[in-house]
């Protein structure tokens, strides 16, 4: 997976089949943040089978086929007083980022591999009384879809037919 802007964390961390690796994300906000998979790639997480993104192999880079995490993770200060609000990472807007998480899995230009999100908000809880994540947000499966069963395959569409 390549993910940029983490403090500690390489841009390229490999995650084999059936791991996973958990990032955490600062207080301050990680907006715009995209979590884009790679595939058959070197030690080094690159020359890639299928990568849209640098670096790239001197042949270039894919067509972006893959599928994209894309995410704003929000800022913990934001629901304290207005000075706090000013410790927020800045969105791509300029404004301080908000409280509010959100994330999507974009099959827009492809859809490659499946993944998963677990909430996990080291016990803060996110209602009175909740103790970490698991009452309140249970994992949140993206593109687990058996893509093959739902492709038509007896379409013939050219465009010169």
């Amino acid at each position: 997976a390549k993910v940029a802007g983490l403090e500690g964390e390489p841009d390229v961390r490999r995650i084999d089949p059936g791991t996973s690796h958990g990032y955490a994300i600062p207080n301050r906000g990680l907006p715009s943040t995209r979590f884009l998979p790679k595939t058959g790639c070197d030690a080094s997480g690159n020359a890639c089978d299928v990568q849209s993104m640098p670096p790239c192999p001197k042949e270039g880079c894919d067509l972006p086929i893959d599928t994209k995490f894309e995410a704003s993770w929000g800022c913990l200060y934001a629901r304290g007083v207005p000075e706090d609000k000013q410790k927020c990472a800045l969105t791509g807007q300029g404004n301080p980022s908000t409280y509010q998480d959100w994330w999507d899995g974009s099959a827009v230009d492809g859809w490659t591999l499946p993944f998963s999100v677990l909430v996990d908000d080291s016990g803060r809880g996110l209602t009175p009384d909740a103790v970490g994540s698991a009452p309140v947000c249970s994992p949140v499966v993206c593109a687990r879809l058996l893509a093959a069963a739902i492709c038509p395959t007896a379409e013939f569409l050219t465009p010169d037919a």
